[in-house]
């Protein structure tokens, strides 16, 4: 699996979902989702395309975490809850972010990059 484009009418991607998927390097998250659950995306080593829909709200725990190629993400501006150790283990992530929106707050709180 090197590719996913989830369907449109998708509200969650839920726990574990591609985690682990070694050679997962693109994902397209419809608008629909609105909450990316703990462990989603964790260990997907090669993934280094990925941006966050505008109407996510939630980002779990090790959401996107060891996700060793992805160096930027955006993070929308309705996303009013991320777990502190959502990006754990991606270390060099630049967070793309609104300057007055929570996920800028959260960065600076977390010592993470922003863009």
């Amino acid at each position: 699996l090197t590719s996913v484009n989830i369907p449109n009418g998708v509200g969650v991607i839920n726990e574990l979902a591609f985690s682990r998927c070694g050679n997962l390097n693109n994902v397209v998250i419809p608008n629909s989702v609105k909450r990316i659950k703990q462990y989603a995306f964790f260990g997907c080593r090669c993934l280094d395309t990925l941006s966050l829909p505008e109407n996510v709200i939630s980002i779990g725990k090790n959401a996107i975490g060891k996700c060793e190629r992805l160096k930027t993400l955006y993070i929308p501006p309705k996303v009013g809850c991320i777990h502190p150790e959502a990006f754990a283990g991606t270390e060099h992530i630049v967070l793309d972010v609104s300057a007055n929106a929570y996920a800028s707050a959260y960065a600076r709180e977390n010592n993470l990059r922003v863009k």
